[in-house]
């Protein structure tokens, strides 16, 4: 008897610790569901202690919708670790991003990396319709002359051309005196002093001010292994009217007026100074007469 007692409160008492096991499961379940749950936008802020996940890009950020422009041209950058991108009123301009594949563990990882994307990349955009109109790059590893290319193609942009820059990774090893001089000229606050893995962008209108620059030093630029912090810029280009000079506006120079309002980087081609002549050469004999189509050449 005193055996079965014994027993039955035994049972009783377990029977009633899995009961507030199991309401204690609900109550946490409950207050579980209660919290609510903060959703991170897009290029959200870096956070120093993290890992590197505000440094990617997410699928909303390679829209290529294209958005009215009736205030001007919105224009928003992206320089980062791992990829560079250049947007104009929602549309994709320009958009790079590192091949790496799968890196082994670290410490080696640096060196297993591929680097020949890093450095910076530069694209001009048509001032009303924000379409890319030329692009060029320098690369960030590279200290003979990497911006001499560069230094050529702003210096032949187009007076009025909205010049945008951003870094992948890297452009301060390869920054020489002549990156130093083009950016000084430009009126950049950061550029001429950006330091190791340090992450830069700027928009400018050629022959006018810079209408807005991002800079995010890498403070742990000493740490062989880590990669800096993503920089995202946006601003807003006030709306203008494509101004053309006389020489590129008479009737000779139809074909030319169309080339150079959709692209820059062709040297003299479209100087309105002193712009370098266009021969008509007829093609070669079609049946024993000349074509009736003509071909654009320069010299």
């Amino acid at each position: 008897m005193v055996r079965w007692c014994y027993a039955s409160e035994y049972k009783s008492y377990h029977r009633e610790r899995e009961m507030d096991i199991r309401r204690s499961a609900v109550w946490l379940l409950l207050l579980l569901l209660a919290v609510p749950v903060e959703v991170s936008p897009p290029f959200r802020e870096s956070n120093p202690d993290s890992d590197g996940a505000a440094n990617t890009l997410t699928e909303a950020d390679l829209s290529t919708d294209g958005l009215p422009a009736d205030s001007g041209l919105f224009i928003e950058v992206v320089s980062s670790p791992s990829s560079c991108m250049v947007k104009a009123n929602g549309r994709m301009v320009l958009y790079r991003e590192k091949l790496d594949g799968a890196p082994p563990s670290l410490p080696l990882t640096f060196f297993h990396e591929d680097h020949s994307t890093d450095g910076m990349y530069v694209v001009t955009l048509h001032p009303v319709t924000g379409r890319a109109t030329g692009h060029v790059f320098a690369d960030g590893h590279s200290a003979d002359g990497a911006f001499h290319g560069v230094q050529e193609f702003v210096q032949h942009v187009q007076p009025g051309r909205v010049v945008v820059f951003c870094v992948l990774a890297e452009s301060a090893l390869s920054m020489d005196s002549i990156g130093e001089s083009l950016f000084t000229a430009l009126n950049s606050s950061f550029a001429p002093d950006i330091q190791l893995r340090s992450m830069f962008a700027l928009v400018a209108v050629k022959g006018g001010p810079v209408v807005a620059e991002g800079y995010n030093l890498n403070l742990d630029a000493l740490d062989a292994l880590h990669p800096g912090y993503t920089l995202r810029l946006t601003t807003t280009v006030p709306h203008t009217t494509e101004t053309v000079c006389k020489e590129l506006k008479k009737p000779e120079n139809k074909e030319r007026l169309e080339f150079c309002q959709k692209y820059d980087g062709y040297r003299r081609l479209c100087d309105c100074g002193s712009p370098i002549p266009i021969h008509y050469p007829p093609k070669p004999f079609d049946g024993g007469r000349f074509s009736s189509s003509q071909s654009l050449s320069w010299q």
